[in-house]
């Protein structure tokens, strides 16, 4: 299970962003904003997921469906495509990322018959 406190959220987006987000979060460090808008993407993600829990949604589904939007934002162009192995919210997100990403599944076609 996660731990979904601000500062958790905090530093799992800081570690994310590192890896990545390499050109966004070298901007931001360099600006001086990176700790602002890493922050920010926590207080998004938390409020997202109360949103969730008041519809009914389990923290872990509320959870799955906030992450992304965020704090745990895919990889930029030129980053590496798989996560760390040994950090399961990067496993999560992992797999969450390659069902999203298969196309669904081709249906049979179905030739018409000929009398």
């Amino acid at each position: 299970m996660h731990t979904f406190s601000q500062q958790a959220l905090v530093n799992l987006g800081r570690e994310h962003w590192r890896e990545f987000q390499p050109k966004r979060y070298k901007a931001l460090q360099q600006a001086g904003k990176l700790e602002q808008e890493l922050q920010a993407a926590a207080n998004l993600t938390l409020s997202e997921m109360e949103s969730s829990r008041q519809l009914g949604y389990t923290q872990e589904e509320a959870w799955e469906l906030s992450m992304q939007n965020h704090l745990l934002v895919p990889p930029e162009k030129g980053s590496p495509q798989e996560p760390l192995p040994d950090n399961p919210a990067y496993t999560s997100l992992a797999e969450v990322n390659r069902m999203r990403d298969q196309p669904p599944p081709a249906s049979p076609s179905r030739k018409p018959t000929t009398s």
